[in-house]
């Protein structure tokens, strides 16, 4: 493995814990408010979801860590196969 990925691990994110659900949720507000900035309008649904929509998602969650930091993360929606 090259040496750059070491520590590096993706994962699916436990939405039971409130630590990752709240670090989740400000990750996506952030990487939101510059897709707003970007485009001229906040009317973008992920930027004003709430804590416990997140948690409710129909989605499965993916996380990215460096050195066991949650620092980005991906949704696939959960249509039974997951």
């Amino acid at each position: 493995m090259d040496q750059k990925w070491q520590g590096h691990l993706i994962e699916q994110l436990d939405f039971l814990n409130s630590e990752v659900l709240g670090t989740s949720l400000r990750i996506q507000r952030e990487a939101y408010e510059v897709e707003a900035r970007l485009i001229g309008s906040r009317r973008i649904p992920g930027l004003h979801e709430t804590i416990d929509q997140l948690k409710g998602a129909n989605e499965v969650f993916g996380g990215y860590f460096e050195k066991e930091k949650l620092v980005g993360f991906i949704a696939v929606e959960n249509e039974g196969w997951i």
